[in-house]
């Protein structure tokens, strides 16, 4: 439909601006996260309460305290910057994923009784996400790498469905507008028959 290529769009150019940024430094990439995660926050909460105001009964509380949180958390997004705390989050996050996947392996083969293969992979992924996590807390210019390397995989990625986007759009607006087709009921027809006069 040309709503869902329309969201495609304009999400593929946030994705390959985020990319850019990335591709510069992880601060500045994290930054324009957060103002992305800002700017949405606000819209989903102002236009909550809007459509509120506009509805038949015009009662803004109680769902416009959960879209003014939705606001205020927008706001705060935005000022206080917060790419420092996901940055840790992140690395984090990718520890304790990692040490989940090798657990996980070895259930999966001494408990499940699963093929010798997935112990391998499983153990490979945690082992790769866990050394991802520790390099990005510990080496120094590692995170700069993972953001140049993030950064090009979200432009591809972005301009991959930037491009499916566009052929969506330009392949829709060409087609003809179909005519709808109205049936009539059989009790609505009436067939009138003239007398024939010689």
């Amino acid at each position: 439909m040309k709503s869902s290529a329309i969201i495609k769009f304009i999400s593929s150019v946030i994705t390959i601006i985020v990319g850019v940024t990335f591709c510069f430094s992880v601060r500045a990439g994290f930054t324009t996260i957060s103002i992305i995660m800002g700017v949405v926050l606000i819209l989903l909460g102002a236009l909550g309460v809007i459509a509120d105001t506009f509805a038949e009964n015009h009662e803004i509380l109680p769902s416009g305290i959960g879209r003014s949180i939705l606001i205020a958390y927008g706001i705060l997004c935005i000022e206080m910057n917060l790419q420092s705390y996901v940055y840790y989050f992140i690395a984090y996050a990718l520890m304790v994923i990692g040490g989940l996947y090798i657990f996980d392996a070895f259930l999966a083969f001494f408990a499940r009784k699963e093929p010798f293969s997935m112990l391998v992979i499983g153990a490979v992924i945690g082992a790769a996400s866990l050394a991802v996590g520790i390099c990005l807390r510990t080496v120094n210019g590692f995170a700069e790498f993972c953001s140049v390397a993030l950064g090009i995989v979200l432009i591809v990625y972005g301009a991959f469905n930037l491009v499916v986007s566009v052929i969506a759009l330009v392949s829709y607006s060409g087609q003809p507008k179909k005519e709808i087709a109205t049936e009539e009921k059989d009790e609505d027809r009436e067939v009138k028959v003239e007398d024939v006069k010689e």
